[in-house]
Parts: structure tokens; sequence; C-alpha cells
């Protein structure tokens, strides 16, 4: 469906933060631009900066711009681009012919590619990773980051508003742009990932963003009670105080952790490995454990030293803790710098052994994973490791340090 916009419309910087994704879309709908054809977003915004910023012409990507689209990251980051799959033209091709890519352009009005920005769709979860928003160098000085943003994310909510209600990113904390501009539209931090990332050659951060539709929320989230540590209560505090009605459904205890060490021990030595590396440096593991159907598999990217995406099933708390002494002997090898894993919100015991482990609880994820049998959404702890210090010179927005300061990372 094609929207005629039929003028433009004014708004302060403080009318376009907003609660919910859907409300960011319903109040700004009538300036959602075309991106099949291409358009700019139709969207004048009051600011006290006296610079005036290029509003760009909006368009999705096809596979005929894979070459444009490397060229973007090779502008900025030369060799260093340590996710490099991005830097491939033929995989970039590739991910332009699946459906679960969305490339968005940004041009000048001579048609000029300026930069670009990638969205990621999983339809099982609802969810959508917005990541690569990139623009080459000699335009950053005035691009309009907020328009470009604000007009992709209301395009990819128009289009896909029936199947994705929650979108996600992981940014930067060398700079806070990304991360003032996701909190315009409702896209919230609500995860610290310390260490994460390496971009141009220097260790980084992310703050991980997530901007819920209230469907997700209040009627696909499970009722069930959810059970989490004392450890994990300020995760959940920071994320209640924008979404009160969670703490209706949430438990605190502190259970007590009882294993059977020589049976940890004898699954240990049980656990058989294998390991398979993609022809971009990313590789994936999966633990198993000999007659068991249980089992431990993440992704390992070599060029940064992390391991994320893991999902695990135990059928008991001695495999859950022979996988993590296993993974723990496997990072030491490997040296990695991050670790990172989301730990259901209806398993303390599963979070006591993290915590053992060395993990900690550095965000609480409302509806993050998919129930089959409740048809629901259930909530996840998000855990993870890094190997201190912590890389200097972080660049937040306000929320970004409220955070920090409920993790005790700073006073």
């Amino acid at each position: 469906m094609t929207l005629q916009v039929k003028s433009v419309s004014s708004f302060r910087f403080d009318e376009l933060f907003h609660d919910y994704i859907n409300q960011f879309h319903e109040n700004l709908y009538h300036v959602i631009p075309d991106v099949k054809s291409g358009s700019t977003l139709p969207l004048q915004l009051v600011r006290n900066s006296p610079v005036k910023k290029y509003n760009p012409i909006i368009q999705a990507a096809s596979p005929d711009h894979a070459q444009e689209i490397v060229n973007i990251y090779r502008d900025i980051y030369g060799n260093t681009y340590p996710y490099k799959e991005m830097t491939d033209v033929e995989e970039v091709r590739r991910m332009l012919k699946n459906k679960d890519y969305t490339f968005i352009l940004f041009k000048d009005k001579n048609d000029i590619i300026m930069g670009c920005f990638t969205f990621v769709f999983d339809f099982v979860h609802r969810r959508a990773y917005m990541r690569g928003y990139n623009v080459k160098r000699k335009y950053q000085k005035y691009f309009d980051v907020v328009k470009g943003f604000i007009g992709s994310l209301l395009a990819m909510i128009h289009e896909h508003q029936d199947r994705i209600l929650m979108w996600y990113a992981e940014n930067r904390t060398a700079h806070s742009a990304s991360q003032y501009f996701c909190q315009v539209a409702g896209v919230k931090n609500v995860a610290f990932l310390p260490n994460k990332d390496i971009f141009l050659n220097k260790i980084e951060s992310d703050m991980m963003h997530v901007g819920y539709h209230e469907t997700m929320l209040k009627t696909l989230r499970s009722s069930r009670f959810f059970c989490i540590l004392p450890e994990v209560v300020p995760c959940f505090t920071f994320i209640s105080q924008r979404y009160s009605f969670l703490a209706h459904s949430i438990n605190v205890v502190n259970p007590d952790l009882f294993l059977d060490h020589i049976r940890v021990h004898e699954n240990v030595h049980r656990i058989t490995r294998c390991m398979k590396m993609d022809a971009f440096g990313h590789v994936t593991f999966t633990f198993k454990i000999r007659g068991s159907d249980s089992f431990l598999k993440g992704l390992y990217t070599s060029t940064i030293k992390n391991m994320e995406k893991i999902k695990y099933h135990a059928e008991s708390l001695e495999e859950l803790s022979a996988f993590l002494i296993h993974l723990q002997h496997l990072r030491e090898s490997l040296g990695v710098r991050y670790v990172e894993c989301m730990v259901s919100a209806r398993e303390p015991l599963h979070q006591r052994i993290f915590l053992n482990h060395g993990f900690y609880p550095r965000g609480y994820m409302p509806s993050w994973e998919f129930d089959e049998d409740e048809k629901k959404f259930y909530d996840c702890i998000l855990f993870n490791w890094f190997l201190p210090p912590l890389a200097p010179d972080l660049k937040l927005i306000d929320e970004g340090w409220m955070l920090l300061r409920y993790l005790n990372f700073i006073n």
C-alpha cells in the first residue's frame, strides 16, 4: 500500500518519545515514507542546533545494491570491520534476496547513496534486530540521523505490524547518537554488554535497546509467575520502572542449590563437542552429553573473540553445571573476552548456577522467548561474563548511566 503524504508535520523532540513502539507508529502514521519507490520523511523537527541537517531519501535496497552496501562499510571501517560477511559482496547479495532481511539505503536528491541500515527479522519470536546504521564519513556531519532512523523504523513497523512486535538493537558506546535516537522512537535501553565488540581495532561495550508493542507485554506475555534471584532484582527494577505491570508476576526467591559433584564431574567427561566454522570466522559450537538429550550450543566469533546466541537444554542441574565447566575450558583455550546467554526467569536454580560460574545478570528481558505449549512469551535474564578491565570512555545517554548505577558499575 502506498501512503499519500499531504503535508509536513512539525514535532518537538519531547513529543517523539514513546513508551511503546505502537504508540510511536500511531502518532507518526501519516508521515511514513514510501521505501519501495523512495521518499523522505516529511517531518520537521524543532531543535536547537543551528546546523541544517540533510533529510535523506529512504529506499529499500535490491540485490543490485550489494556492492554499494559493502562500499559503505569499507568507507567507515576500512578493513577492520569484524563481521566479515558485511564486507563480502556475494554474502550481502544473498542477504538481500532473503525475506528475513531488509536493507534500507539513504540517498541524496541526485541518487547518491550516503548510507544504509539493516533489519533482520525473526518471525517465530516476532522480533527484529536493527544493525549496521552506517553513514559515509563525508556526509556524517550534515546527515539527519534521527530522521533516517525514524523514517526507516516507521516504514518497517508499518510493513510488519502484524508479525513483528519487538524491535531491538545493540548500540555502540563509543558515541551516544544511536542510543539517543533509539530512545526517541521508544526503543529503550534494557541491558549492558560490557566489552562485547571490537570496532576500529578498539574494544567497546554495547548498550542493548528494545522497543515493545503493547501486545507483546500485555496480551502475549505469559501470566505464569516468574522467579528471580535477589541478584537479578536490580535488572528487573530498572525495566519495571518503564513497565510497572511486570511487578505483579514476579517472585523473588533464594533457593538452596544442592549438586552431586561426582555426577557433575562424570558429566564433564561424557561431553562431546562439535565445532563448525564458516567462511567469515563464525564458529557454531555444540556440546552434548552421551546418553542424554541435553545440549548447549552457541556462536563464537573469532574476529572479536566473543560467544553469544547460547541456548541450552539440561535434564539435570548437574548436566547444566557440567556444560558451563566445559564452556569455561573452551573459553579459556580460545582466549574469549565476552560470553552471553539468556536464562529463563522461571528457573532460579539455573540462574544460581550461572552466577556460580562467574556470569552476572545485566538485563531483564520481558517476553523474550516463546513457550510452544502455552503459546505465550516468557521472560529471560541476560547473563554475561567479560574479561576486565572495562573499556574506558563510555559515551551514554542518561538512561544508560542510570542502568549502570543499578548494576553497580558506577556509584
